[in-house]
Formats: structure tokens, sequence, C-alpha cells
């Protein structure tokens, strides 16, 4: 024992002991024999190939799914093409159908508006001829 200070010795002997009891305590053996945590392990190790297996198929599983959703995708991506494309030519094409459908009606009022007009001059060019007797007697009637 340390003379000087009595109460530095007692506590480097109590944790001597504790650093002892600590030591020993996580020497001894939990109940577990080695061939148990082998058998423990090997299970576990097993089970982490089965979970492997299974990841790789789903991901297998899922790139097949990516694929086919990327092909309805283009195939979709090409129908809104064509959708916008005829709906550019229906826009044309009615376009087209109401100019010449005003050309018609254009012409259609001209026609009447001509056929008015000849009948205006047919119905003056109508009135009953009246002959008018000069006295002269008409060549080649004696």
């Amino acid at each position: 024992m340390n003379p000087q200070n009595p109460n530095l010795s007692n506590k480097s002997i109590w944790v001597a002991v504790a650093i002892t009891v600590g030591i020993w305590g996580c020497s001894q053996n939990q109940g577990v024999s080695p061939a148990e945590k082998i058998k423990i392990l090997e299970s576990r190790c097993l089970q982490l190939e089965q979970d492997s297996l299974a990841i790789s198929e789903m991901r297998e599983q899922l790139a097949k799914t990516v694929a086919l959703l990327e092909k309805k995708l283009e195939n979709h991506v090409q129908v809104v093409q064509e959708r916008n494309e005829l709906r550019s030519l229906s826009d044309l094409r009615t376009g087209e159908r109401d100019a010449a459908q005003l050309r018609g009606d254009m012409l259609k009022k001209g026609l009447q508006d001509l056929l008015e007009q000849d009948d205006a001059m047919t119905s003056t060019a109508r009135q009953p001829v009246t002959r008018v007797s000069t006295g002269l007697p008409i060549p080649g009637k004696l």
C-alpha cells in the first residue's frame, strides 16, 4: 500500500478488481457451444443466399416490366404524334371546307343577283308590243 495516500491505493485495487471481473464475465461461455454457433451462422448464411436469389429474381422481373413499360411509352408517344398530326390535318381540312362553303355561298348569291337582274330585264322586255298602223301597205301583201 502506498503510505503517502492510502485512498489512492484502495481505489486502484477496486479498479483492478472491476476490470478483472469484467474480463472474466466477457470470457464466460454464454450457453452456446461453438458447434451451435456454426449452425446458427450457416442458417443465417443460407437465409441470406435465399434472400439474395429472391432479390435477383425480383430485379429481373422488374427489368422485364420496365422494358415492357418503355415499349408502351414509345407506342404512346407515337400515337400522340399521330393524333397531333391528324388534328392539324383536320384543322386544315376544316379551314378548306369553310373557305369552299363561303365561296359556294358567294357564288350562289351572285347567281341569285344575276337571275334577279335577268328577271327584271325580261319583265320590262315582255311588255306587249302594240302595232302602230301607219297606213302603208306591207310589201308582199297586197
